[in-house]
């Protein structure tokens, strides 16, 4: 590749969709990471979900606002030059994959939603602490 002038090295680089095959790119050459400084995360149809920019003058992103049912704020997860910040009271977030599950608990109730970042499936549910015992 290093024969090849560099834009057409970065004309190649927009026919590749896939999340995974981007990110493993990234990992062949320092060239190749210099190049694709920003991380790009793409759906099942290669469209771009959202992209994590990375360069000298790092801007922090929020990547998720979570909201209740009476979509009031109740936190965020952010990302920035160090690394994934969640910010949520009373909250248990977990982030595997595409999938992010975070549950909170209250006095009489369990809340959990489970979201997922590539197909935008979500799913609320809500146990009672009261039923349970």
């Amino acid at each position: 590749m290093d024969k090849l002038p560099i834009e057409i090295i970065q004309y190649l680089f927009k026919f590749v969709k896939n999340t995974s095959s981007y990110k493993n790119l990234r990992l062949t050459c320092k060239t190749f990471y210099f190049l694709l400084r920003d991380i790009k995360v793409f759906d099942n149809y290669g469209n771009i979900l959202y992209t994590y920019n990375f360069n000298i003058n790092f801007i922090p992103q929020t990547l998720l606002t979570i909201n209740n049912k009476n979509n009031e704020k109740i936190g965020e997860i952010t990302f920035d030059s160090g690394g994934f910040k969640k910010k949520i009271k009373n909250t248990k977030i977990t982030l595997s994959g595409n999938n992010l599950t975070y549950r909170k608990m209250d006095r009489y109730n369990i809340y959990s939603r489970k979201y997922n970042i590539s197909t935008k499936y979500q799913h609320e549910e809500t146990i009672s602490l009261c039923s349970i015992m």
